[in-house]
């Protein structure tokens, strides 16, 4: 024997279930996202200049880095013109190098910044 559950009462616990709500907490944790990959204390963007981290762009599910050599930093080299691949083995700023997303994810402090930036953009 089954049940139903009514919820057509509990307008608040549909208004935190909502698209746009889901929305309001993307916005929140990609924020912090950006914060957390450019930040100059703990930062894990490369940052010589600081034109890298100072040119990035909070989306609607990521952050845009806009710098032409954005890619190769990201991923810690290119292959030039010739089909020499260009790896990047010094980086200026400790704690910095290629693959930012996983530096992040390596990162228990970070990453409960983020989630609590998340849950508090879903009002939670």
């Amino acid at each position: 024997m089954g049940i139903t559950v009514d919820m057509s009462d509990a307008a608040g616990v549909m208004d935190k279930l909502s698209e746009q709500t889901f929305g309001k907490g993307m916005t929140a944790a990609v924020s912090q996202v950006a914060f957390e990959l450019n930040d100059n204390g703990t930062g894990v963007v490369p940052k010589d200049l600081g034109n890298l981290r100072d040119h990035s762009t909070p989306g609607d599910t990521g952050i845009e880095y806009n710098e032409p050599y954005a890619r190769a930093q990201f991923n810690g080299g290119y292959t030039n013109a010739n089909g020499t691949k260009v790896e990047f083995h010094h980086y200026t700023e400790p704690g910095t190098g290629p693959h930012w997303d996983e530096a992040i994810q390596k990162n228990d402090q970070k990453m409960a910044r983020i989630k609590e930036a998340y849950l508090k953009g879903l009002g939670i």
